[in-house]
């Protein structure tokens, strides 16, 4: 999570490049703690996931949703997003890129 630490050389903000992969990271925090609040936990096919999705959204600050349901998303998981995460967690996932993606004036 050292991404979403403040960044002292910009007075203590978290810079523009950086957000996107702070959202991406709480989120998936967010669904570590809901999964462990059932008792299950977190896979490693989730975090590469989460991972892949950061290392698009470090350097452009976008990523268009369908880009979920290509390689290599679906490298490590066939049905992408729908495979690898409950309905309801894919949709935040799907939600919170449209919204990076509005706000970045793409949408």
């Amino acid at each position: 999570m050292g991404l979403c630490l403040k960044d002292t050389s910009r007075q203590g903000l978290v810079t523009a490049t950086r957000l996107p992969a702070c959202l991406a990271y709480l989120l998936l925090a967010q669904e570590e703690e809901d999964l462990k609040a059932h008792g299950r936990s977190v896979l490693a096919q989730q975090i590469r996931f989460m991972d892949e999705i950061i290392n698009f959204l470090t350097p452009k600050g976008v990523i268009e949703p369908a880009m979920l349901f290509e390689a290599p998303f679906t490298d490590i998981n066939a049905q992408s997003v729908a495979g690898l995460f409950e309905a309801p967690t894919a949709s935040k996932i799907i939600s919170l890129i449209e919204n990076l993606n509005h706000n970045a004036g793409v949408a």
